[in-house]
Parts: structure tokens; sequence; C-alpha cells
């Protein structure tokens, strides 16, 4: 899951009004900081570290660190260092929000960091939700492929293992002891492909068993001139 740099920004300026700055005076230092951690800390997904770190980014100018936190995608894939946002004090004293490739944004009060964590958690669970919806599709085609392959295997007697990511199936079928043929099924041509599976299969099989082998590789623009085209 990922937020991006024009989310942030975007939900910067529709949550930061600057209506107000809140402006934090050197004695104030302390007990504001103190505020922020705690106030944070509640929050869930969120973590604040004790040792503030912040990554002003190349060229910004360094600004004092009052609190740093991590946001969580709450996917189990652990705390994501990519969303490490700073409270941070400008040279007015003003207390901004700032992300390493974003415009530092003047915060009001902590209700208004509150709203911005609460979009960001809620922007990364629409994407967690929708990943998980794509990877159910995945599954389910997926296991039509194999089931097909599986009852083609059993009639026309031969072997094979499957590989999968986010785009293909790559089906592999043993050919002799130690060549294999491989075949790219893409999930976006499911239902296009499936019905064709079997011919494209046995196709393949009757082509290396007349002793003729092929490959397919990309080419570069410039050997295109070397083909003779049909009349």
């Amino acid at each position: 899951m990922s937020l991006t740099i024009a989310f942030i920004e975007k939900t910067m300026r529709e949550t930061f009004t600057r209506a107000m700055p809140w402006r934090i005076a050197p004695d104030e230092r302390e007990s504001a900081k103190q505020q922020l951690k705690e106030r944070l800390s509640r929050l869930n997904n969120i973590k604040v570290d004790q040792n503030p770190y912040y990554d002003h980014g190349y060229g910004k100018p360094k600004r004092d660190v009052l609190c740093s936190f991590l946001v969580d995608d709450s996917s189990g894939c652990g705390w994501r260092s990519d969303y490490n946002f700073g409270l941070l004090l400008n040279p007015r004293q003003e207390l901004t929000l700032g992300y390493s490739y974003a415009k530092e944004a003047v915060v009001s009060n902590i209700a208004e960091i509150e709203t911005f964590i609460a979009a960001c958690q809620a922007q990364l669970d629409r994407q967690a939700a929708l990943a998980n919806k794509r990877q159910k599709v995945r599954e389910f085609k997926t296991q039509a492929i194999i089931a097909q392959v599986k009852q083609i295997a059993a009639e026309d007697q031969f072997e094979f293992f499957t590989e999968n990511d986010r785009v293909k199936l790559k089906l592999s079928v043993l050919l002799d002891k130690n060549k294999i043929i491989e075949i790219n099924i893409p999930f976006s041509r499911f239902q296009e492909v499936l019905p064709k599976l079997r011919s494209i299969i046995t196709s393949l099989r009757e082509v290396y068993q007349q002793g003729v082998q092929f490959k397919m590789k990309q080419i570069d623009s410039w050997h295109l001139n070397r083909f003779i085209k049909p009349n």
C-alpha cells in the first residue's frame, strides 16, 4: 500500500486551514512536545518515535523537530518508514507538519493533525481492500486454470507445474526428461485463453515432437529492418 505525494499534498491543503497558526514559545516547547506525543500515541496504527528523527529532504532547511511519527498501513506488513511525518517548528515558531517530499503545512491545532492521519489511514485501508479483492480474483482464476490443465494433463498424459505473480500464471509443461515449454497466461485475458488452452498445449507439444524447436524473444526496433515483408 502507498500514499502518493499528490494525495499527501492534497490532503494537507484540505486539512490544514492556517486560520490560526499554533505558535509555540521556547518555554512551551517541552510541554507541547509531551502533549503531542501523548495525544498521537492514543491513535490506532500510529507509532510515535520516542527519539524523533525526521528526514527533511534534500535541499530543505533543518527544522526543530518536536515529534515524528509513522503511519502504519495496518496490512500486517509492518511499519512503513515511507510514511514518516514530522511535527516541526518553523522560523516563526509555528508548528508545521512536514513530509520529506512535500511542502510543510502550518498546523492550527491537534485536531487537524488527527484529521490528516485519519484521511491517510482511510486511503491505505481503501487500497488494502482493493488489493485484497484483486488477490481473491487472481486466486479464483489461478484455481480455474489449474483445474483445466489437470484435466487436460490426465487425458493427454503430460506433467506440469505452475507459478504465478500479480499479472500472470506461468504454466510449465514437461516435454521430455529435461525440457519444458513455458506458457504465460495473463489474468487479464483469462476468459479468452481458458477455452483455447487445450489446443495451445497440444499444438506446442506436437511441434516439439516433430523435432522443431523455437523460442520467443524481445528484439530492438533496429532489427525490424531485417525482416522480409509479404508481397
